[in-house]
């Protein structure tokens, strides 16, 4: 019987987390968050950089393209722009 270890991450910074301290070395990592085509490439580098295994990834339905064909962004996404815009704003602020 094989000793295989699983590691969860919850989202793409704890994703980040373990393979930048090599915590992913032997193991799986199983991703309980929802993860795109154009994520998976990325993370499968640093998986296999860290000499981790396999990537494990929960089955989530296929987004619906909006009606005039662009696919919804996440709640990440935008909240991720409007802090950069906040950050960009108090540094103008400090500098003027």
């Amino acid at each position: 019987m094989s000793n295989k270890h699983i590691l969860v991450a919850n989202s793409e910074t704890s994703f980040l987390d373990l393979c930048t301290n090599n915590l992913v070395n032997g193991c799986d990592v199983y991703c309980t968050f929802e993860v795109c085509d154009e994520d998976m490439g990325w993370m499968k580098h640093n998986l296999k950089r860290s000499h981790g295994h396999d990537l494990l990834l929960r089955k989530i339905p296929q987004r619906k393209a909006k009606s005039n064909g662009l696919i919804k962004k996440s709640k990440q996404y935008y909240m991720a722009i409007f802090l950069m815009v906040l950050f960009c704003f108090f540094i103008r602020l400090l500098t003027d």
